[in-house]
């Protein structure tokens, strides 16, 4: 879809103005973008970037005929190899849940009506039900691996009703030092990562997790890039939390300090410790690097001894990893046994789009393992509480045909 942007002209009021707007579209170009970064019950956050720096509003309608205005959040920052990125940002508030609504970017100039039109639909109340994907390691070096990730997009666009968010568990870039100088010629890994997702981030919400391959640097500059267009409510942090209906997710950075006594670990724990006496269904946890793994990395047993035990202790329900090239599910794990009652269910979700591993490089305990396949597909969780409140999963290959299906059921 051809995107246009505007700039905002002075004279306009800015703030939550109703009615039919006067509007031009600008010569104005999108490098990244739109897409929706956050959606709640009643908000959402949607990111651009410029080619150009400029002052910038977007528009929201419940019906397109009756818009409102909302001054977006646009700064220049300085990323790797001294290239500026010119993002933007808005928050839309005051929305109802589970509800389609409509944006666009206009100047105010001219009697036209918008042209470019987007969508998004909020999430559902907490009791609400809804679909989201899960699925990561597509990368892009090569173009392979990027015709393997368009594939893997193209088949979720197909999706009947669409997810309403994305999780992808990592290795989004297969360099993270690489980024779009407006202009030039050369590695742009972001850039492609960026247009292959638009299809589906333009009306869905997209949250990544931060895995081995989009280190955009050393020291403060490690995590710039990914901050810098995945920041979450205002921070930099790349470690968070928020609630979708009856879940509540987590992502967590396995690529950074994350043992006991670390800031992330003490935060992990405190966040778990809020679910406590909530009307939260279930917790899922989505991070790179997988403690249970039978593929070619194995499991990374720092994390099984140091973030597992905690999993357990406050029943998280689902844990999305990433790393290893498969899709693997385990039984319900605890303390390295299947345990259906009371264990965490690991699902790795990184077949897609990079080159694939197999399936039994490092074999964990007989029994734990209970499916796995070395091919591309993508990973479709439905989350509903009628009759019993429960996450019905299917992993699709790219023609949509099934590879596996569960149930994770809730302990709530």
């Amino acid at each position: 879809m051809k995107m246009k942007l505007v700039v905002l002209i002075a004279i306009f009021p800015l703030l939550c103005c109703r009615g039919t707007l006067t509007v031009k579209p600008s010569n104005a170009q999108f490098l990244k973008g739109p897409y929706i970064r956050h959606i709640t019950s009643s908000s959402a956050t949607i990111m651009w970037e410029t080619a150009l720096p400029m002052d910038s509003v977007l528009l929201c309608s419940e019906n397109m005929e009756g818009w409102r205005s909302v001054k977006a959040n646009s700064k220049t920052e300085m990323l790797i190899k001294g290239i500026p990125a010119n993002i933007n940002s808005a928050e839309i508030t005051g929305l109802a849940p589970d509800k389609n609504y409509y944006y666009s970017f206009y100047t105010v100039s001219t009697l036209e009506k918008p042209k470019e039109i987007y969508s998004f639909k909020t999430a559902p109340s907490p009791s609400g039900s809804f679909r989201f994907i899960a699925y990561g390691d597509n990368r892009g070096k090569s173009a392979g691996e990027q015709v393997n990730h368009k594939t893997i997009v193209e088949a979720i666009t197909k999706i009947d009703p669409q997810p309403l968010l994305i999780v992808n568990s990592g290795d989004i870039v297969n360099s993270g030092t690489y980024i779009t100088l407006p202009g030039s010629i050369g590695p742009n890994e972001w850039q492609l990562f960026f247009n292959t997702i638009q299809p589906l981030a333009n009306h869905i919400a997209y949250y990544p997790a931060f895995g081995n391959h989009d280190f955009s640097g050393v020291g403060e500059d490690q995590f710039k890039v990914f901050t810098a267009y995945f920041p979450f409510e205002g921070n930099k942090d790349t470690y968070y939390s928020f609630d979708i209906g009856m879940i509540h997710f987590i992502i967590l950075n396995s690529e950074t300090y994350f043992k006991t006594g670390s800031p992330q670990h003490a935060w992990l724990e405190s966040d778990l410790k809020t679910i406590k006496g909530s009307k939260i269904k279930f917790i899922i946890a989505a991070f790179h690097s997988p403690p249970y793994s039978s593929s070619n990395h194995g499991s990374d047993m720092d994390i099984r001894e140091s973030i597992s035990p905690l999993f357990e202790q406050y029943k998280v329900d689902l844990v999305l990893n990433g790393h290893d090239h498969v899709y693997e599910r385990t039984c319900p794990v605890v303390n390295e046994s299947c345990d259906n009652a009371n264990g965490v269910t690991y699902l790795i979700v990184g077949a897609g789009g990079a080159p694939l591993y197999g399936c039994n490089d490092n074999p964990l305990p007989s029994g734990i393992v209970q499916f796995c396949d070395s091919e591309y597909v993508f990973t479709i969780l439905d989350v509903s509480c009628d009759p019993d409140c429960s996450i019905k999963g299917r992993t699709l290959r790219p023609d949509l045909t099934e590879v596996d299906s569960f149930t994770v059921t809730s302990r709530r």
